[in-house]
């Protein structure tokens, strides 16, 4: 770029300012020569050039007030979460102290429950050696051969059951007089001591590891039923087997056997045995138990007379029929009402079923002979779906709502067969056989007592058994030595 170059020798203030002006003036000349040289425009700003100098200065200024404000809010907003994090490192540092100090409470309490577990300990095995002597150390050496405690834990185990043993003892005494008394008649002496009643329940009880309380609980439910107390320790044991194969309580079935002996007509132990050996079977098979049974039988039994269901054959076939019923049912107390309702259906509807009013003629009794047995209720029912065609409509008027839910089973199963085999005659017998089958499926069965025998010495193979036997010799031991 060209120099400008100024000599100045002037004298005198006027002088300096008109020689300062055109000073100006020549600058101004010269920056317009090379504005022009260079591309520049010498040109004079406009208005609107000027305002918009003046718009962008103040949005400039307001741009910097802006971020002026946003450096104000985060440095806040930097302040609170510093504040913020201050807080929850204070809470936590809190929250750990308080920790600390609980768990160390809790090993305070747990060191000083140990020491008074360990004093309880031998305290009780210093009052179990004092109190059970021999009996106490035979049972302990029996436990340890069954469980394979040790000798500490057995005495904890003597000094509870010494504890509990006296209460227990005279509970046993008092029943077992309690029985004694009830079995004997008026005047006249013992039939059964009851000595001789609490050597037997003590004896079972170690035999199945059942309370005494429990087996007396059987015994009781026999001599209730009957009256007879010799007839409940000849069962004793028979209903120890099957409690422990079915998983029953003794008392339910106790009662269950008491009332099919006295309904049944069956006198013979073993015989017994066998029914109740066939009724529990089916009632695997099924859903309705023998615990189901004892508290249902004694009116099943009553509505099954006039079919000549008695005897051990009369019992199974019975125990088969409400098994049907339970199929179809919601509950053994529905299948049992079902059941009463068919039988006296049959017996109610017999004239009607005589003369055919509902299809077929079917004669209910043998003979025709409303005064006589019925027939085999195996025959009778088969008859009466088939003289209908298994029309629901005639069958509801035969059985009614109650008798229906016994029904339901005979005539779903004639109806399928029926329908499969193209109806008509072959239907029909198709139908007859579907409900033959039916009855043989949940009467028909092997089992004897024998077998019941056999589940029950698996059973007692079971350690907590075993255990359970144990633990009730200790607690007759300690009565023994006790009182």
């Amino acid at each position: 770029m060209p120099l400008l170059e100024y000599d100045i020798s002037i004298v005198g203030t006027a002088g300096i300012n008109r020689a300062f002006q055109a000073i100006e003036a020549r600058a101004a000349q010269h920056n317009t020569r090379m504005q022009q040289m260079f591309g520049g425009s010498a040109r004079p700003r406009s208005a609107g050039q000027a305002t918009a100098t003046a718009a962008a200065s103040r949005s400039a200024k307001e741009r910097a007030e802006v971020t002026s404000a946003a450096k104000v809010a985060r440095a806040r907003e930097r302040e609170e979460l510093g504040a913020q994090r201050r807080i929850t490192h204070e809470r936590e540092r809190a929250e750990k102290q308080m920790f600390s100090l609980r768990m160390r409470h809790l090993r305070q309490e747990d060191a000083e429950r140990k020491r008074a577990e360990m004093a309880t300990f031998r305290e009780r095995k210093r009052l179990s050696g004092h109190l059970l002597g021999t009996g106490g150390r035979s049972l302990a050496n029996t436990t340890r051969s069954v469980t394979g405690m040790v000798a500490g834990g057995l005495a904890i185990g003597g000094g509870i059951a010494a504890g509990s043993a006296i209460r227990s003892e005279l509970d046993v005494g008092r029943r077992s007089r309690s029985l004694a008394v009830q079995a004997r008649e008026t005047g006249g002496d013992f039939v059964v001591t009851p000595e001789q009643i609490r050597a037997a329940v003590g004896t079972e009880s170690i035999r199945t590891g059942e309370s005494r309380s429990d087996v007396l609980a059987g015994l009781e439910e026999m001599v209730a039923k009957t009256g007879d107390i010799q007839a409940g320790l000849d069962q004793m044991q028979m209903m120890g087997d099957l409690a422990l194969a079915f998983g029953a309580s003794r008392s339910d079935l106790t009662a269950a056997s008491a009332v099919l002996g006295k309904q049944f007509n069956i006198d013979d132990v073993k015989e017994l045995a066998d029914v109740m050996a066939v009724l529990g079977d089916q009632g695997r098979k099924a859903s309705f138990e023998l615990s189901d049974m004892a508290s249902l039988v004694e009116s099943l039994a009553a509505s099954g007379s006039r079919f000549d269901l008695t005897g051990a054959e009369g019992a199974k076939t019975l125990g088969g029929l409400v098994q049907i019923v339970r199929t179809t049912s919601r509950s053994p107390e529905q299948a049992a009402t079902g059941t009463s309702a068919l039988i006296r259906q049959l017996i109610a509807k017999s004239g009607d079923l005589k003369k055919g009013k509902f299809g077929d003629k079917v004669d209910v009794f043998e003979g025709g002979d409303a005064t006589g047995m019925a027939r085999d209720i195996r025959d009778v029912i088969p008859d009466v779906i088939s003289a209908t065609g298994g029309d629901k409509v005639a069958l509801q008027k035969i059985f009614g709502d109650e008798g229906m839910v016994g029904a339901t089973a005979f005539i779903k199963a004639y109806s399928q067969a029926n329908q499969a085999a193209g109806g008509g005659k072959e239907g029909d017998i198709a139908g007859r056989e579907a409900i033959a089958k039916l009855f043989g499926d949940a009467i028909d069965s092997s089992a004897t007592y024998a077998d019941i025998q056999r589940d029950a010495q698996e059973m007692l193979r079971d350690d907590s058994i075993k255990l359970s036997q144990s633990m009730q010799e200790l607690e007759q031991a300690a009565g023994r030595e006790l009182l």
